[in-house]
């Protein structure tokens, strides 16, 4: 189907993706606990190995909350259409380009139904807290990477590069993306922040970094955003 990512997280790829074997398959329903999960197909769901390891769903009973099994909760399954999240991020320090900043991720249903499910998800994987932990990670890589793809001439305005954020995110959220670009997701909820909730000094602060040598002497990055 062309899915290179992971989708239960988004953040990795496949490992062994094209070499003949699919060790990146989970049980779905533990063994432990569901034995004739094991040789059910239907339970057999392909899943990164961040997320197919502990500290997130390993071998965790996804039909309870806790380990005592006496919480029952609701859980997608993982060959239904859902809604899907919509993801927001919030800076809880702002920092300009080269500097450490925290931020706060946010995964909301699009459907109002399918908030118990969501929830469970976010738990079962820590969605939430890798999501923030990664743009603490990559939100520099992320922006670097952009300003050398569009090889600015000239110092962009910050109405002009809060637009040029807003078309990399739509770009970056198309389904084609999404399947076959790690991270694609929330590199584009990253994006929409720049583009809608970022203060104009930090915009200010990547315009003015947009000509500098530190952007324009890396390596071009092959398909990214435009």
């Amino acid at each position: 189907m062309g899915q290179r990512v992971c989708p239960f997280c988004g953040l990795s790829d496949y490992r062994d993706r094209g070499s003949g074997c699919r060790a990146s398959y989970d049980h779905y329903l533990p063994r432990t606990h569901y034995p004739f999960g094991a040789v059910n197909f239907s339970n057999l769901v392909p899943m990164c190995d961040e997320c197919n390891q502990q500290p997130n769903k390993g071998a965790t009973d996804i039909l309870f909350r806790d380990s005592g099994r006496t919480k029952r909760r609701t859980f997608f399954y993982p060959y239904s259409t859902v809604g899907g999240v919509e993801l927001r991020i919030k800076s809880l320090k702002q920092a300009g380009l080269g500097k450490p900043a925290r931020w706060r991720v946010s995964a909301q249903p699009k459907r109002p139904s399918e908030k118990q499910p969501v929830n469970a998800w976010k738990a079962v994987f820590r969605i939430e807290a890798r999501y923030g932990n990664r743009v603490r990670e990559g939100s520099d890589y992320w922006v670097k990477e952009f300003l050398n793809f569009k090889a600015y001439a000239a110092q962009p305005s910050l109405k002009a590069l809060r637009a040029d954020f807003m078309k990399a995110a739509n770009w970056l959220s198309e389904p084609e993306q999404l399947r076959s670009v790690s991270e694609s997701a929330l590199r584009a909820a990253y994006f929409e922040f720049l583009a809608n909730d970022a203060i104009d000094t930090q915009i200010a602060g990547l315009a003015g970094t947009s000509t500098s040598p530190a952007i324009t002497q890396i390596p071009v990055a092959v398909g990214s955003a435009n």
